[in-house]
C-alpha cells in the first residue's frame, strides 16, 4: 500500500510521508539497505527530524551504535516541533549507552 502511494498519489504531499513510513517498515523487517536508500532521497526540510530518527533506528538494526547515537542527536537538534517527541528519541539514544571511546 505504501509503495502504491509513493508511485501513484495524486497529491505529492503524501509521498514523503509514505516513504518514511515504508522506511520504518523496512527497518522493522531488517531490510536496512532498502531503508537507507529511501532515507537518502530528497525530502522537505520539515521532515529532517523524522528522517534522522528512522536513520538512527536503521543504524541500530545494523548494530552501528555510534552512528545511531549521532543520528538520534541530530534528530533532537533538528526537531522544529517545540521538542515534542524528543523524550522518546532520547530514550532510544540513552538505551545505547555511552560511545565506546567515551566509556574507556
Amino acid at each position: 500500500s505504501l509503495r502504491w502511494v509513493i508511485d501513484n498519489a495524486a497529491q505529492d504531499a503524501y509521498k514523503p510521508i509514505a516513504k518514511l513510513r515504508l522506511a520504518r517498515v523496512l527497518v522493522a523487517q531488517n531490510k536496512t539497505a532498502e531503508a537507507t536508500k529511501l532515507l537518502d532521497e530528497s525530502y522537505p526540510t520539515s521532515y529532517q527530524f523524522l528522517i534522522e530518527e528512522i536513520r538512527g533506528d536503521n543504524y541500530v538494526a545494523q548494530k552501528d551504535f555510534d552512528k545511531a547515537r549521532a543520528a538520534y542527536d541530530k534528530a533532537i537538534l533538528t526537531n522544529t516541533n517545540n521538542g515534542k517527541g524528543n523524550e522518546f528519541i532520547q530514550l532510544k539514544r540513552d538505551n545505547l549507552g555511552l560511545a565506546a571511546a567515551a566509556s574507556s
